[in-house]
């Protein structure tokens, strides 16, 4: 008897709980309606040799600036119409000194707060760029860390994987930004 009691209590706070959490939450519809479509503009093709392959996000290019470091990952698109969302739970790891780099933005200010709405583009691979404070010259090797964080857009068709990309040898992904030279008429 005492089992059962103990179970049905644990039902109702159960229920309680996903209510409770429900209400808090944006609805998908919400949302999809709040997103921000990307424009022609926003949108950066990977180069073709980055071969198109549905899965998780890869890491693509790390670049030092003066105040802050861009981490650029190639995202594939599988569908017509679809969200991509990068939340403010990345944090790049330096494995030596356990300093941790918190996402400060999208490259190219897109808005953090919406999701990102790409559409057609299926079947190619664009690329998504965050920024982070300046990493230390000391950083040789990092691990890029996708965590939970409360401002993060979740739609319920999410899957439940997070990015996590281990030991990543800076050095080799590291690209100097190109300087754009001058234009003469």
């Amino acid at each position: 008897m005492k089992n059962g009691k103990y179970l049905f209590m644990m039902l109702i706070l159960l229920i309680f709980g996903i209510t409770a959490s429900a209400q808090n939450k944006k609805s998908d519809r919400e949302m999809f309606k709040e997103g921000y479509v990307l424009q022609t503009k926003d949108i950066h093709f990977a180069p073709p040799s980055e071969k198109y392959e549905p899965i998780m996000p890869r890491l693509y290019s790390i670049e030092k600036r003066r105040r802050e470091t861009v981490v650029t990952f190639v995202q594939p698109i599988y569908f017509d119409s679809q969200w991509v969302t990068y939340g403010h739970g990345y944090q790049l790891v330096d494995k030596k000194s356990g300093d941790i780099y918190m996402v400060r933005r999208y490259d190219g200010d897109l808005p953090m707060d919406r999701l990102l709405i790409v559409r057609g583009c299926n079947r190619k691979n664009i690329l998504i760029s965050l920024v982070f404070p300046k990493l230390k010259r000391k950083a040789k090797i990092i691990d890029i860390v996708e965590t939970s964080h409360e401002k993060d857009l979740t739609p319920s068709n999410a899957d439940s994987k997070k990015t996590e990309i281990y030991n990543v040898p800076v050095k080799k992904y590291l690209v100097k930004k190109q300087k754009k030279g001058k234009i003469y008429y």
